[in-house]
């Protein structure tokens, strides 16, 4: 969502192959025009966007060290980081067209969101579009402005609702010491009567985007992870559910050095899932943004209930799958083909497959996960194999009754892993009881 790695690769070419755009003295940005070969433009992108971060101090021991007494290097990375820093910034000169009131991008003029004035469309995903916005309280300070869906929040009365439901979620979590998720600063509607959310501005990207971007061995996929269970499990000890977590929901932050964890859009997602009457819009909402792999089977039955902490762990489950393995639980485009009469019948039949098999069936792509995980291809497969496939299989069970009771009862167990101690208890137990059953059961043709 935000900044994600996408985003900073476009911001990287950006200032490096249009530098003559922003004039300023040779002295504070001199970079050569487009003299570099591939190898060398490659190695000063991978060295900016590994350095966005770190901040200050940890910023330039960590240039000294990655250019290896390079002057020239170094000094082309500082220059393109203090430029991405200074008051020119991209982030006040819009890349696409500024939203007008949640317009799609392109409009012709940009009108401020309540009070908000909109720099930037950051993407749009299944509840809404977000973008960077200008903090009216804060000149200096960036906020992120949702706008919502029009078909998720078809009338003023629904508006009312959800308008009123996403403030007491927010001060809930206001009450937690440590923040699971960034300060609600307004909600309210549109002159058009479109619904929106502002809250701070957390830089950083999310989570699968981080992980494979620096080449996340397993163990620290598990450590950041961890951040995301805690985080989730803090808001449901304070009665504050999800209900519509996805990987774009983790962002991953910088703090000092310290990559963490903190979760997004508390409060939305909730207000828009237990709208029951609105069901089909929010569950086609879904699907078609890629998002439907990660709601629980009840999420989307005919029957659906209001929110419960068992489909945000479904959700911690799915998003740990898709860390270790590379993709998720089930295939997005296969949901999408499907369509909104057969999709909710794979989430709740189809089995998911264990970790290491559905790591075997990825084929050629086996080598390339493998070194975005540090790891070769024997070695990562091994580890798919052994306990550490038996906690996303678990918070992956069909029946909320199956899964972890919490998400602080899969920390533990990630916790249990991570100490190198072996998983017991129903985690170890429902996988190989399952593992045997497969191994007798008859196959097709009744042998």
């Amino acid at each position: 969502m935000i900044f994600m790695a996408a985003a900073r690769e476009r911001r990287f070419r950006f200032f490096l192959e249009s530098s003559q755009q922003f004039p300023m003295p040779p002295s504070e940005f001199a970079i050569p025009k487009l003299t570099l070969d591939a190898q060398r433009f490659q190695l000063i992108r991978e060295i900016f966007l590994d350095a966005q971060r770190f901040r200050g101090a940890a910023r330039a021991a960590f240039l000294a060290q990655r250019c290896g007494g390079d002057a020239s290097l170094q000094k082309q990375v500082t220059d393109l980081l203090r430029h991405d820093e200074s008051d020119t910034s991209v982030l006040d000169k819009p890349l696409v067209s500024p939203l007008q009131e949640g317009a799609p991008a392109g409009a012709p003029a940009a009108r401020p969101v309540g009070r908000f004035r909109i720099l930037q469309l950051l993407g749009e995903g299944a509840s809404g579009t977000t973008s960077l916005a200008q903090n009216p309280d804060a000149k200096s300070r960036r906020a992120i402005v949702k706008v919502l869906h029009s078909s998720l929040v078809p009338s003023p009365i629904v508006a009312e609702d959800v308008l009123a439901r996403i403030p007491i979620d927010h001060r809930s979590l206001a009450s937690l010491r440590q923040h699971p998720s960034p300060r609600l600063l307004e909600a309210g509607a549109t002159s058009s009567g479109r619904v929106y959310v502002a809250t701070d501005f957390v830089p950083g990207e999310n989570i699968l985007a981080y992980c494979e971007r620096v080449r996340a061995p397993i163990r620290s996929r598990l450590l950041l992870f961890l951040d995301a269970c805690e985080a989730m499990q803090s808001a449901h000890l304070c009665g504050v559910m999800h209900a519509g977590f996805t990987p774009g929901n983790a962002m991953v932050r910088m703090a000092g050095d310290v990559p963490t964890v903190m979760l997004l859009d508390f409060g939305v997602a909730r207000a828009l899932h237990d709208l029951l009457g609105n069901r089909r819009a929010w569950v086609e909402a879904r699907l078609a943004h890629g998002a439907a792999e990660y709601l629980a089977p009840e999420q989307v039955a005919e029957q659906p209930k209001l929110a419960e902490p068992g489909a945000d762990v479904y959700a911690l489950g799915a998003l740990l799958y898709e860390l270790l393995v590379g993709v998720a639980p089930f295939d997005r485009f296969a949901l999408r083909r499907a369509g909104l009469g057969d999709f909710p019948r794979i989430i709740a039949e189809q089995p998911v497959l264990e970790p290491a098999r559905r790591f075997d069936e990825l084929g050629d792509k086996q080598q390339e996960l493998s070194e975005r995980r540090a790891s070769a291809v024997r070695d990562l497969a091994g580890e798919l194999e052994g306990d550490l496939a038996l906690i996303p299989m678990k918070a992956l069970s069909k029946s909320p009754a199956s899964r972890y009771a919490s998400a602080g009862a899969m920390a533990d167990d990630i916790r249990t892993y991570l100490d190198g101690k072996p998983l017991g208890g129903s985690a170890g137990l429902s996988l190989k009881v399952r593992r045997l059953f497969d191994r007798w059961r008859p196959d097709k043709s009744g042998k």
